[in-house]
């Protein structure tokens, strides 16, 4: 399962190159368009309300596709982390992406190292409630050791 940021479009790309059968879940049309295409992979998408700001579908309709589906893993992204917290400005968008954690056996993050330090309105889940925190290598030490220090298993991807 991918949600709607930029940061799982980056990784949704890099889907149709692998040489095995797929299933991706998804609110983003970006993401749909991408994979649209690729013929390995069987896509799911999730409907509902149309929010144009983040080119993806939210609501209660989408939030009950989502629980009555049940995903290996998600990828998800965040605007802000800032002690040990992840934060989403927009309330809808955050609860979404509650209910795809919910409906996730695994649950990877995936974040550009500029939000580490930010906060926003809505709280998304500590970082401990993430089973991998994947940051771009543009992190520095100490932003590092709070993601640690947080309860996070911390992977870093090399920048390209």
């Amino acid at each position: 399962m991918l949600d709607d940021s930029t940061t799982t479009l980056a990784f949704a790309r890099l889907l149709p190159s692998l040489d095995a059968p797929l299933t991706v879940i998804t609110n983003f049309l970006a993401s749909m368009r991408e994979l649209i295409w690729a013929k390995a992979i069987r896509l799911i998408v999730l409907g509902g309300e149309y929010l144009p700001s983040h080119d993806s579908f939210t609501g209660i309709a989408c939030e009950e596709m989502v629980a009555a589906l049940r995903a290996d893993v998600l990828f998800l992204s965040t605007t802000a982390v800032a002690d040990g917290v992840t934060f989403q400005p927009e309330p809808e968008v955050a609860m979404l992406k509650q209910a795809m954690m919910r409906s996730a056996t695994r649950r990877v993050l995936l974040i550009d190292h500029r939000k580490i330090g930010r906060v926003a309105l809505h709280r998304l889940a500590p970082l401990r409630d993430f089973d991998l925190v994947v940051v771009d290598a543009g992190i520095d030490h100490e932003r590092l050791r709070q993601l640690r220090e947080a309860g996070a298993q911390v992977v870093i991807a090399p920048l390209l």
